[in-house]
C-alpha cells in the first residue's frame, strides 16, 4: 500500500510540472502577444501623429498665405485722382463666347460657380474648358474616377499637357495638392460633393458647402 500511494504522488507530480510548463508557455505567448500588439498601436499612433502634424502645418502655411494676401487686399482711402482706372488683367479662356459671358476673361483670384439642372452637361463643360485652356489647370472631381474623365477628355481633346485631374472630396487635401501643383486654375466639379473636416456633416448639406466655399474663397 505505501508502495502504491508513492506512485500516485509521483505521477501526480509530474502532471504539476507539466502544467507548470504549459502555464509559464501560454504566459510567454500571452506576453509577446501583447506586446507586439502594443507596438502596432505604438507604430499606427506615431503614424497619425505625422499625418495630423503635417496637416496642420500645411494648413498653418496655407492660412498664413490668405492672410498675406488679404493684408495686400485691404482697402484703404484714395483721392479720385489716384484711383487707377485701367481695366483689370484677365485671363483669356480662348474661348470667345465664355470670354464674353465673364465679361472679358476670367479674373485672377475670383471663384466662378457654374450652375444648371442636373444632366444639362455641366461636368463635359467644364472639362472640356479645363482641356482647352492654356494655363496649368487642376482639374478635381468628386463624382467620377480618373479613368471615367480619361474617356470622356479623348472624346474633347486628348493631346492637352496642361490638365491635371484629380479624385478627392476632401478639402484639406485638396488644398495640399493645390500647394504642391501650384495650378494657375482650379476646376471642381462640383462644389456639393465636398466636405471639410471643420465640419460634422454629410457633405451635399447647406452647412458643408458654406464652409467648403468659404475655404476655397479663402
Amino acid at each position: 500500500m505505501p508502495d502504491g500511494v508513492y506512485y500516485d504522488q509521483l505521477v501526480g507530480g509530474d502532471d504539476n510540472m507539466e502544467n507548470d510548463d504549459e502555464d509559464v508557455e501560454w504566459r510567454r505567448v500571452m506576453a509577446e502577444s501583447v506586446e507586439t500588439d502594443m507596438d502596432r498601436q505604438m507604430e499606427l499612433a506615431m503614424k497619425m501623429s505625422v499625418e495630423v502634424y503635417e496637416e496642420e502645418r500645411m494648413m498653418e502655411e496655407i492660412m498664413r498665405m490668405a492672410e498675406r494676401e488679404e493684408n495686400e487686399r485691404v482697402s484703404k482711402p484714395l483721392k479720385i485722382n489716384e484711383i487707377d482706372s485701367t481695366q483689370e488683367v484677365r485671363m483669356d479662356t480662348t474661348d470667345s463666347e465664355l470670354n464674353r459671358v465673364l465679361g472679358g476673361g476670367i479674373v485672377p483670384g475670383s471663384l466662378i460657380l457654374l450652375g444648371g439642372e442636373p444632366g444639362i452637361g455641366k461636368s463635359t463643360l467644364l472639362l472640356q474648358i479645363s482641356l482647352k485652356l492654356p494655363y496649368k489647370t487642376l482639374y478635381v472631381s468628386g463624382e467620377e474616377s480618373q479613368k471615367q474623365i480619361k474617356m470622356r477628355a479623348e472624346r474633347i481633346n486628348p493631346n492637352s499637357e496642361n490638365c491635371l485631374i484629380l479624385t478627392e472630396t476632401k478639402t484639406q487635401n485638396i488644398f495640399r495638392h493645390i500647394v504642391e501643383v501650384e495650378p494657375d486654375i482650379v476646376i471642381i466639379d462640383s462644389i456639393q460633393t465636398l466636405h471639410t473636416d471643420h465640419i460634422e456633416s454629410t457633405a451635399g448639406s447647406i452647412s458643408q458647402i458654406r464652409e467648403t466655399t468659404a475655404e476655397l474663397i479663402s
